[in-house]
């Protein structure tokens, strides 16, 4: 009969416990959860602290392109602007191409925002717009940190909002908020 030291028996007992049903459950439950919390996006749209930017309307006060994203499987359309072609060189206009400029006088409608999570890096905003010159199409503005250094909403994340008790405001200069939507 052979004796296993306790360094040698530990991983046997382990994978014991492990493959119990208690211990399957509660990795799972843990499992879950982690990805739950860390991991998920949240469309925030109807939440009190968007109430500044949700379903109104913005006019355009300088001009800027929209661009058709195609990744993967999927294709979207991106808001581009002279600091989004400055703060990827090549890639930018390499990766995508121009569908249209909004002229000045013409309006978006933001439709949808999200709570957009970067695991381990924190969130930051998705937010999306339709204009009548797109088709009503939804296109996303410059609003994550992580995608652009120039981004149109403040607070740039859940975290600096809630922290502060903020709503979000759009603060660009080709923007402006207007009182009444036309053509939405």
């Amino acid at each position: 009969r052979v004796i296993l030291s306790p360094l040698t028996r530990w991983p046997n007992l382990l994978c014991h416990y492990i493959m119990s049903k208690r211990c399957k459950m509660k990795y799972l439950l843990f499992l879950s959860v982690f990805c739950i919390s860390s991991c998920s996006s949240v469309i925030v749209t109807d939440e009190p602290f968007t109430q500044n930017i949700s379903n109104k309307c913005f006019e355009v006060i300088e001009p800027f392109d929209i661009f058709l994203r195609e990744d993967y499987s999927s294709s979207s359309y991106i808001v581009g602007t002279n600091e989004s072609y400055v703060r990827m060189p090549g890639t930018f206009l390499e990766k995508k191409s121009k569908a249209l400029t909004l002229p000045v006088g013409s309006q978006i409608k933001i439709i949808k925002v999200q709570d957009f999570s970067h695991g381990s890096n924190g969130n930051c905003w998705r937010v999306y717009a339709v204009s009548q010159y797109l088709n009503r199409q939804e296109f996303e503005l410059p609003a994550c940190w992580s995608l652009t250094s120039n981004i149109w909403v403040k607070p740039k994340s859940s975290w600096d909002l809630k922290q502060n008790q903020l709503s979000l405001e759009i603060n660009t200069k080709y923007l402006s908020k207007v009182k009444e939507c036309k053509n939405s």
